[in-house]
């Protein structure tokens, strides 16, 4: 069975490759091979930035470009923009396939899209002018789907949940006057741990600790140099610790218990600065990719 990776590594004149890791899911889960497959502009493929990726159960895989949206059938490529399409931005932030199997595209400019595969066209949801039950921003980071199945939205004017029974958003911004609110509007990454709390990376205000019932955000600060304002990308190691993928301070853990960060090298023997995804694959390997020094995988902790 074939696994493609998720990543959101941009960086000027990205080529994709796509990693197809082979025996990852046998069983024994013994040595894995990994194919490399180049697919650039010259094979079809819209724009070499590439910005997401993910894989449906019957194939097809999904590639988001700073211009349009690329469907991948293994040989083939079919581009879906504004040009010849009813999708609402070229400019593809994060793309996220929920467990109904529903493709969502978190766009640059264009909001939120729902492809729909019956007629192969897309629902737009966009921001509304005075109207706080829209999505906040048309300008989206990231896409995610929680134990309940609620889709959140990491935007550029703050976190968003969207409400499926009444087509609306409940969105969570900064507010100087509640320390309760996030800390910063530019929602960058989610995660959601084993109590069901889920934990805000934003670009400028550091790390937030979200609790759904109370809807209350505990903000995460440490008076250790290391800790991060700029995070770019959260990913679990265990039930304690989260790694974290920041600008500025590299990669941190972050103990859940002590909330506190630290700096490890987990055995990379090169100094990095800015990373930008982060993502654990089903083998527990965890996939760096940073910003001008590669792509780096590491296995740590017992799962989550």
């Amino acid at each position: 069975m074939n696994f493609i990776l998720k990543t959101k590594l941009l960086t000027p004149f990205f080529t994709l490759f796509i990693f197809l890791i082979n025996a990852v899911f046998t069983p024994c889960f013994g040595q894995s091979q990994v194919v490399f497959s180049k697919i650039n502009q010259t094979n079809g493929l819209s724009n070499d930035r590439v910005g997401s990726i993910v894989k449906e159960k019957n194939g097809f895989v999904w590639i988001g470009t700073e211009n349009g949206l690329n469907r991948f059938d293994g040989n083939k490529i079919k581009i879906y923009n504004k040009q010849n399409s009813n999708l609402s931005s070229n400019d593809i932030a994060d793309l996220l396939i929920d467990r109904k199997g529903r493709i969502w595209i978190g766009t640059f400019g264009g909001g939120l899209n729902l492809y729909n595969h019956t007629n192969d066209k897309f629902i737009a949801y966009k921001n509304i002018l005075n109207n706080n039950t829209s999505i906040p921003s048309n300008e989206l980071n990231t896409l995610f789907e929680d134990s309940k199945g609620t889709i959140w939205l990491g935007t550029k004017n703050g976190l968003s949940a969207f409400n499926e029974k009444t087509q609306t958003f409940k969105t969570h911004q900064f507010d100087s006057k509640n320390v309760y609110s996030i800390s910063h509007n530019d929602v960058r990454s989610i995660y959601e741990d084993r109590n069901k709390n889920l934990w805000i990376g934003t670009f400028g205000g550091g790390l937030n600790k979200f609790n759904p019932t109370t809807r209350k955000f505990n903000r995460i600060k440490s008076s250790s140099a290391i800790s991060p304002d700029y995070i770019h990308s959260l990913c679990a190691i265990n039930k304690n610790e989260i790694l974290i993928g920041t600008s500025g301070k590299g990669l941190l853990t972050f103990d859940v218990n002590s909330l506190s960060f630290q700096k490890k090298s987990y055995g990379i023997d090169k100094t990095i600065n800015i990373v930008r995804c982060l993502k654990r694959d089903r083998n527990g390997l965890i996939w760096i990719g940073t910003d001008g020094v590669g792509l780096f995988k590491i296995k740590i902790g017992i799962g989550v």
